[in-house]
């Protein structure tokens, strides 16, 4: 990759990541939407592909309910359905983004929505078998405290599973992200009997985004 190319990924990133809010990432993202997937792939970041590969381990049945939260322009939605799955929500902060998935007639439903603790998602409790989510957990987008509201969404005995980067990707934009506050996120609803760890997981994954590893989360819904 070229310097100049270097250069444009570090500069997409540390203006999105730079966000304050989630509403000023859902700015960002409309701005951003019609170059996106272009960009990504340029950036290199494979966060779809990996979650994808890593969900399809599970074996979860073809006419399982999903939800793609942070489903964007329909990535995740696009390679789900050239596996077979077919039963598929997608949830976006972004109506642009959210646009330009509708063309892709990979999704049942489309939802726009933030998705944060303080906000509740225009879904029933216990509606999905899984959520699937990818590179929505980082500096300005959504937060652990989140994770009540996708867990409500949830079915008990479904699965939540997710690709994110490694914490120190993010440590220098978000306090989230040091000293194991995310992970800690995590136990504490294991302890609090909300979910548990699929036996496995989570597992360290490669070249998540510009070669930098990554890893993918996998918990089942108690």
């Amino acid at each position: 990759m070229s310097e100049q190319s270097d250069q444009k990924r570090q500069q997409l990133l540390d203006n999105l990541f730079h966000c304050r809010d989630v509403n000023e990432t859902k700015d960002f993202y409309a701005k951003w939407a019609n170059d996106y997937e272009e960009d990504i792939r340029d950036m290199e970041y494979n966060g779809a592909q990996i979650v994808v590969k890593c969900f399809l381990e599970l074996n979860c049945p073809l006419d399982c309910r999903i939800l793609d939260i942070g489903a964007g322009t329909g990535v995740i939605g696009t390679l789900l359905k050239k596996h077979g799955y077919t039963n598929i929500d997608g949830l976006d902060a972004s109506p642009k983004m959210l646009e330009i998935a509708r063309e892709k007639d990979c999704y049942v439903n489309l939802i726009n929505s933030i998705v944060a603790n303080n906000i509740r998602l225009p879904i029933d409790s216990k509606s999905y078998d899984v959520v699937i989510m990818a590179g929505v957990f980082c500096p300005g987008h959504i937060s652990v405290d989140a994770f009540n509201e996708i867990l409500r969404v949830t079915k008990p005995g479904g699965t939540i599973c997710w690709a994110m980067g490694v914490e120190k990707t993010y440590v220098d934009y978000d306090d989230q992200y040091r000293d194991g506050q995310f992970e800690r996120a995590i136990v504490t609803l294991c302890d609090r009997l909300k979910w548990l760890s699929i036996l496995g997981y989570p597992k360290r994954v490669d070249n998540y985004l510009h070669g930098k590893d990554g890893w993918f989360h996998a918990m089942q819904v108690i």
